[in-house]
């Protein structure tokens, strides 16, 4: 769970007894929601069950005794992992858990980086028979599902193999509280970047409110789907974590993972032949 690892790790370091106590309260509501994401989306009441620990997690976090007090030197700053939505990252955990595509080799899901800006690179165009020069870089760590592939050529005529590892994004997500305009703008640079790595690269934003300026932009970009989990713009008076939307991105992983498959396959997992 990447929410605990975050907590155990402050736990460790922090200092101030009175935060400690804090981390340790909020230790506690995360064990109830553990409880509901390990459970499997094909239990009947699991987005319900999610949706309604996701909200208690998440009312006990805006809690005011948490945010930093320049008085006391009490609670934790804005910018702390304590107050981000981790959470979000173990509710997608939980949805893949299962998935049947991760029996495959060399597929692989958690935070890492994708190869982009592949390319043949040679230093010039005589000495291509020596080395080819292929190029690539490793993105920014993002959560995603990736499939890791050994690429190997040589110049025709030769015995002798270049080998490279590579690193193809198949589903990246992006996680937020609120998203504004800043954070689209870099997300669609790199959903750009992952549609050249694989043409088939999806890019999925997952916050909980929205900045409502920037819902035009969404629908004309690299950017594959935006899921608001609150169905809410920033500023709107709080709504609860709502089970549709959960269940429409675990609906929606699947779309991506297993569309195209031989009809014989695709009807025993969406249940219907079209």
């Amino acid at each position: 769970m990447y929410y605990r690892n975050e907590l155990q790790r402050l736990l460790k370091e922090e200092k101030n007894i009175v935060n400690r106590m804090y981390l340790n309260e909020i230790s506690l509501q995360l064990r109830k929601l553990e409880k509901e994401l390990i459970r499997s989306p094909e239990e009947e009441d699991y987005f319900i069950s999610v949706a309604e620990a996701l909200t208690n997690f998440t009312e006990q976090l805006n809690n005011n005794k948490y945010q930093y007090n320049r008085t006391t030197k009490n609670g934790f700053r804005k910018t702390s992992p304590i107050l981000s939505p981790i959470y979000i990252n173990d509710l997608l955990n939980s949805l893949f858990a299962r998935q049947t595509i991760l029996r495959n080799k060399g597929v692989v899901w958690g935070k890492q980086p994708f190869s982009m800006n592949l390319e043949f690179n040679p230093y010039n165009l005589s000495i291509m028979e020596k080395n080819m020069q292929f190029d690539y870089k490793d993105s920014p760590i993002f959560l995603q599902l990736t499939q890791k592939i050994d690429f190997q050529f040589r110049v025709s005529g030769k015995r002798t193999f270049e080998k490279y590892g590579v690193t193809l994004p198949l589903l990246i997500f992006h996680t937020f509280k609120h998203l504004y305009e800043e954070d689209l703008i870099r997300i669609e640079h790199y959903a750009d970047k992952a549609k050249q790595s694989l043409n088939k690269a999806r890019t999925i934003i997952v916050c909980e409110a929205i900045d409502p300026s920037i819902v035009p932009d969404v629908k004309c970009s690299f950017i594959d789907i935006v899921y608001i989990l609150r169905k809410q713009k920033i500023g709107s008076k709080v709504n609860r974590i709502s089970s549709e939307v959960i269940k429409a991105v675990y609906d929606k992983i699947n779309e991506y993972l297993y569309q195209g498959e031989d009809e014989k396959e695709l009807y025993e997992k969406i249940g219907y032949i079209d």
